[in-house]
């Protein structure tokens, strides 16, 4: 494993990394090329730098989740070094007053949360007026609806679920 390129980055900010893949050095003629694919596109030439090739990553990325992958090339050569993801976040110095930071799946907790915050005042599950209709969520699809979220939310995280203990 080369694990040069980082797993997260901070938008706007710029970042290098040397690396040095065994059998595909600059002095044999070969370059490394990086691809990344997400909220965004940009293509990658490395620029050697003794036997190591140096790689400059784009400090305009926009913020979101990028995958990339790592060639070698020569001629008509080209070789997968490797693969991975990229998360740009934002650069709080570029946002202005009102930034939400709050993943989807945060938002979606928190939306579940105040539906069931009010469940207490509004326990009607549908109602029709002048023809016009609204149903709402039950407590039990929002307590569903909670879980759902509460675990990608730990996802995201990385919070490793809680082992369940059965006793029998």
């Amino acid at each position: 494993m080369l694990r040069c390129i980082p797993k997260k980055l901070v938008a706007n900010t710029p970042a290098e990394c040397l690396i040095t893949p065994d059998g595909f050095p600059p002095s044999a003629g070969y370059s490394l090329v990086l691809a990344l694919r997400g909220v965004g596109a940009a293509t990658v030439l490395s620029q050697p730098e003794g036997d190591a090739h140096k790689i400059s990553l784009p400090a305009d990325l926009q913020a979101g989740r990028y995958y990339w992958q790592l060639f070698a090339e020569r001629e008509e050569t080209k070789v997968l070094l490797e693969s991975g993801a990229l998360n740009v976040s934002p650069n709080l110095l570029n946002e202005g007053a009102g930034f939400d930071g709050r993943t989807d799946a945060e938002k979606g907790l928190d939306a579940v949360k105040a539906c069931l915050a009010g469940k207490a005042s509004k326990d009607q599950l549908s109602y029709t007026i002048k023809g016009r209709s609204l149903t709402r969520y039950s407590v039990d699809e929002l307590l569903k609806l909670r879980a759902f979220y509460v675990t990608l939310v730990r996802k995201e995280r990385g919070i490793k679920p809680k082992p369940v203990r059965v006793w029998l």
